[in-house]
């Protein structure tokens, strides 16, 4: 069974409240994805029978080792996504963290591995990139000597 980007976003709000509570009910879920809880009962049965998740007689959901990394890696993969988006895009936090569930789904991990080691690359040996690359997105033109690549004149 193929796990879709919706079970995707369960898995990943399963772990998220893990790690703030110490158990997970189908209405914490519920509520942190504001859906209704059939479609979490459906979820989560789907989830246990992948293997993902165990569910507790009393209702408390537990993420198996598979699961756990999994999930892991759809938030690293969100993370990826939304910094770059915020970081080096400019966009409102609100704004880069809706846009990386979008693309969390689809992108693939080369693009992904590629799309990290350019964040890293820039903030590593290129702070100041972010400030150019938002002033360029305002339609400012920057001219850049092409001896040393320092920025020597902006025209308004």
């Amino acid at each position: 069974m193929k796990l879709t980007p919706s079970l995707e976003d369960y898995l990943k709000a399963i772990y998220i409240l893990s790690v703030s509570k110490r158990e997970v009910r189908p209405s914490d879920i519920a509520e942190l994805m504001d859906v209704r809880l059939p479609s979490v009962s459906e979820a989560i049965k789907r989830l246990a029978k992948m293997g993902l998740i165990q569910k507790e007689r009393y209702g408390n959901i537990i993420l198996t080792q598979q699961g756990y990394e999994l999930a892991l890696n759809l938030l690293r993969r969100h993370q990826i996504i939304a910094r770059f988006l915020q970081e080096f895009l400019g966009l409102p936090p609100e704004d880069a963290h809706r846009e990386a569930c979008i693309i969390e789904h689809s992108i693939s991990e080369e693009t992904l591995v590629r799309l990290n080691m350019v964040v890293e690359a820039l903030i590593r040996y290129c702070r100041n990139c972010m400030d150019i690359l938002l002033n360029n997105g305002g339609n400012k033109q920057v001219n850049y000597d092409s001896n040393n690549g320092k920025n020597y004149k902006k025209k308004p």
